[in-house]
């Protein structure tokens, strides 16, 4: 019987921290991406200056670059904030007086999933902003991914073996 409930207790103990852990991946994404790009003494996007002086862009890309990021921001705020609601719900399972594993674990996939879509419209606003590049300025913006997105600016660590895993997208050939 002790054996049972101690069981169970580790089994709570780690839904609890992926849990935490999941909805903390995400805050903490959504927040550190928006505060990547924003600079917060001005309001403005000092990242995206950067970005923008790197690339060379003309004023007819300018434009619609910047009206990207904020689509992006709206999206990320939506959910960011879809996250709370989920984690709540998540709070309230974990605190019942009957333990609903399958609905905790229903949970956890709803969180997991919002992750994936904060995932997936930051992967499409970099291709969407690919395509208002001309060719010319595609060179700077591989490198820009490789130092932003990729481990280690695009150098990432040798593998345990010794010897690199290639020349994939983050390698700098």
């Amino acid at each position: 019987r002790w054996l049972l409930s101690r069981h169970n207790w580790l089994w709570s103990v780690l839904i609890v921290s992926l849990a935490f852990n999941a909805g903390f991946g995400t805050t903490f994404g959504v927040r550190s991406y928006r505060h990547h790009c924003r600079d917060s003494r001005h309001g403005e996007d000092a990242s995206l200056a950067s970005f923008h002086d790197e690339l060379n862009l003309t004023p007819e890309q300018d434009g619609p670059m910047r009206a990207a990021k904020e689509k992006l921001f709206e999206q990320l705020d939506q959910l960011d904030r879809g996250v709370t609601t989920e984690r709540e719900t998540l709070g309230r399972l974990l605190t019942a007086s009957e333990t609903d594993k399958a609905a905790i674990a229903s949970q956890l996939d709803k969180i997991a999933s919002l992750q994936r879509q904060v995932q997936q419209y930051v992967v499409d606003h970099l291709l969407e902003e690919k395509e208002l590049l001309a060719p010319g300025q595609h060179k700077a913006f591989n490198e820009i991914i490789r130092r932003r997105v990729c481990p280690c600016g695009g150098h990432g660590p040798e593998s345990a073996a010794g010897h690199s895993g290639g020349e994939g997208a983050c390698r700098v050939p």
